[in-house]
């Protein structure tokens, strides 16, 4: 994805005047900064639910 964001960001000319390569990392930062919270408190936890309850559901009527 930080290939994808740097890329629209040079395409809409939005980099700035910095180097690719400087504004890829900046790209890896922030979306590590927003990524990792979003994906330890809010996202793993709601799949981690809902994939446990769809499992539960489909092995109790398998074993019945």
């Amino acid at each position: 994805m930080s290939l994808y964001g740097s890329a629209s960001a040079y395409f809409s000319n939005n980099l700035d005047g910095g180097s690719f390569i400087g504004n890829y990392f900046s790209t890896v930062l922030n979306n590590f900064v927003f990524a990792l919270p979003l994906q330890l408190i809010i996202i793993g936890p709601l799949v981690r639910y809902v994939f446990q309850s769809f499992v539960k559901g489909k092995m109790a009527d398998a074993l019945s």
